[in-house]
């Protein structure tokens, strides 16, 4: 692996090695490199540097801030418990890393390790708990199994992205970070299929459109056949060797379940609860667009709605609206709809200006950027993947990461001077 240079370089790069590393193999993962990050970031902006942003930069920064200011905010209008804002408060938190990112980047090759080995690591959790545990899905030390699968879809598809990257060894071979990034891939895919989650699968085609956008072109085109047919095939041996009890039957009871609502309004099924809490919300939004409603007084509606209505008593039981974002607009109001899907919409649009940027340092964290964002979007059409502290810090540190390096590349690219940074 290549060196470091510089505390805050060396820093950095440690952070986003254990950050993606741990995320899925021990409790807690995802705070330690987290957590190291932040404290590299502040300690950078302590120094009160010349940050040079631009005004790209500054927007993103902004509706960072505003993600967690206008939830305190509603917060303090509600009165509500304190640990309802305990999510939105990381947004703010990823603006320093980010800062730090752009001066200081991790180096690729310790990024790249991390994510091929967190995801390798996670198979040991799934044989566990699935093998020796007994347990029908694998949730990992992510408290549930469908986040668990997210992140380890997330994390296989992060590595497909850095086989099309040139990590240095230091030996001019590269093959021993191919394999590893393949088993990389086969592990987060393995991870995802074991876990059962099912919406975690509908962000694959549109990632797959992103990959084809950046490297769409002839000297990459033997890379991008090779990974997909890699990918295919990898898929199709999960599900003809899974068990009858697997991913296949969730996917066939969801179609029923959904037919059954439609046509029973019957509730009392996984996805038919979330159906009927869907329509709730849908009904209910109306009622305080603005300011949305406080959550003591919103699960009481919901208790005095399944009882008028004798909707089954599993609905009441339900967490929250299982969607990002009739969750954000009934507790937030309109606005904090607006805010969130500005973030999405402005760090997409962003990433996605520069999947066809000749250099290639810049492509890869824009290509992981973007699918990271993309793949996000979509896991919060089923379920409030940025209300648990493992969704919110992995998509919110991938972001600053992936980000601040492609900025600094891009920046690099157009004064030679510039240090070198993230290049291995």
């Amino acid at each position: 692996m290549d060196t470091v240079g510089g505390p805050l370089e060396l820093m950095a790069s440690l952070g986003a090695f254990l950050f993606f590393c741990l995320m899925l193999a021990v409790p807690s993962g995802y705070s330690y490199g987290a957590a190291l990050l932040l404290l590299a970031g502040l300690a950078y902006c302590a120094q009160r540097p010349a940050l040079g942003l631009s005004r790209e930069d500054r927007v993103l920064a902004w509706l960072l801030l505003v993600n967690t200011l206008l939830p305190l905010a509603i917060f303090l209008v509600h009165g509500d418990e304190l640990k309802t804002i305990d999510q939105s408060s990381r947004y703010v938190m990823a603006i320093p890393i980010m800062w730090l990112c752009m001066k200081h980047p991790p180096r690729r090759s310790w990024i790249w390790a991390g994510v091929a080995l967190g995801a390798i690591a996670s198979v040991g959790i799934t044989l566990w708990q699935r093998h020796w545990e007994g347990v029908d899905r694998a949730t990992g030390f992510v408290t549930s199994a469908i986040p668990y699968g997210d992140i380890g879809l997330v994390m296989a598809m992060l590595c497909v992205a850095a086989l099309f990257s040139r990590p240095a060894t230091g030996t001019g071979r590269t093959w021993p970070w191919s394999c590893m990034l393949g088993l990389g891939v086969a592990a987060g895919l393995y991870s995802c299929v074991a876990s059962e989650t099912r919406g975690a699968w509908i962000a694959v085609p549109p990632v797959a459109v992103i990959f084809c956008v950046a490297f769409g072109r002839r000297r990459d085109l033997w890379r991008l056949l090779g990974a997909g047919l890699a990918v295919v095939a990898l898929l199709a041996a999960v599900f003809v060797m899974m068990p009858d009890k697997g991913l296949k039957e969730r996917s066939f009871e969801a179609v029923h379940e959904v037919q059954m609502y439609l046509r029973d309004r019957n509730s009392g099924t996984s996805v038919g609860a979330r159906l009927e809490m869907w329509r709730m919300a849908i009904e209910n939004i109306p009622k305080k667009p603005v300011l949305g409603w406080n959550y003591a007084e919103y699960e009481a509606e919901v208790h005095r709605e399944t009882v008028k209505n004798k909707v089954d008593p599993f609905v009441a039981t339900l967490a929250n609206t299982h969607n990002n974002y009739l969750e954000a607009c009934l507790h937030q109001g309109v606005f904090g709809l607006l805010v969130l899907l500005a973030l999405y919409a402005y760090t997409f649009g962003g990433f996605c200006r520069r999947l066809r940027h000749p250099g290639r340092n810049v492509r890869i964290p824009a290509v992981c950027g973007a699918s990271v964002v993309v793949s996000f979007f979509i896991f919060g059409l089923t379920q409030v993947i940025l209300g648990r502290n493992n969704g919110v810090l992995f998509f919110l540190v991938s972001l600053a990461i992936f980000w601040g390096s492609m900025r600094h590349e891009e920046d690099r690219a157009q004064d030679p001077a510039r240090p070198a940074g993230s290049v291995s």
